[in-house]
């Protein structure tokens, strides 16, 4: 039988709590002002006395213009998001026990803002990432959402006091 992953937490972060990000309470959805998030994943196998566990991440997301490439350390357990400016998100996944059965907590990280493709207003962008668990034999892949929720500047009209300009 194929490896199981089941009670994925999909979460959130947001670019307002990066160094120079914006916070405010604007946009859809405005949840959070976090860059950093934690959830878990359970991993079982009814006939396998060992599994292996990976992330992956997306293609076509972008930072600054750059393509974002994504690395899995096996010996970390990090999936790693960059560009050549840098590290832009980071996935580190804690193994449960030896055998990679049970719960796997994970910890998202956002380090440096995405592109948005909507940049008059603030919205959300889902990073689809991709649990991978194999038997040796038997792969399964998940999906692991993380949204990042876009810091865009607003800008507003106001009235000039014409009398107060010299």
């Amino acid at each position: 039988d194929a490896p199981t992953i089941e009670n994925v937490t999909n979460d959130s972060v947001s670019e307002e709590g990066l160094a120079f990000g914006i916070q405010d309470d604007q946009g859809s959805p405005d949840t959070t002002n976090d860059t950093s998030v934690n959830g878990s994943f359970v991993i079982s196998d009814v006939d396998s006395d060992s599994l292996t566990v990976s992330l992956t991440g997306p293609d076509g997301l972008t930072s600054g213009g750059e393509s974002i490439t994504w690395s899995w350390n096996a010996v970390d357990n990090k999936l790693t998001g960059s560009t050549s400016t840098g590290t832009v998100m980071e996935i580190t996944v804690t193994e449960p026990n030896d055998n990679g059965k049970g719960t796997w907590d994970y910890t998202a990280t956002l380090l440096k803002p995405l592109d948005h493709q909507n940049d008059t207003s603030e919205d959300a962008l889902s990073v689809n990432l991709g649990i991978v668990a194999s038997d040796g034999s038997i792969e399964t892949n998940t999906p692991l959402v993380i949204s990042v929720e876009d810091d865009a500047l607003v800008v507003t009209e106001k009235e000039i006091n014409k009398d107060k300009i010299k």
